[in-house]
């Protein structure tokens, strides 16, 4: 996964500007991070990736590389299977 892709997918999913969102960004406290924005980010990244992340594992990440790593993980997953 290019991570700095993934990134800027969550700068559209809140709305940022191109290159707001890096690894260290951290998500709480994040403009337009909420609700709709974990909805968001899991329509994403079903259609996009194909892949299918719990909520609740999306709440327990603090920063932007802590998805990465999450859906790098699923990804990893998926592939073993």
């Amino acid at each position: 996964m290019d991570r700095q892709a993934f990134y800027r997918q969550l700068d559209e999913i809140l709305e940022l500007d191109s290159g707001t969102i890096t690894g260290t960004t951290m998500l709480k406290g994040q403009e337009g991070w909420n609700s709709m924005a974990v909805i968001s980010l899991i329509a994403m990244v079903d259609d996009h990736y194909a892949l299918a992340l719990p909520p609740k594992s999306i709440a327990e990440c603090a920063t932007a590389e802590d998805l990465a790593k999450l859906m790098e993980q699923h990804q990893a997953e998926a592939a073993a299977r």
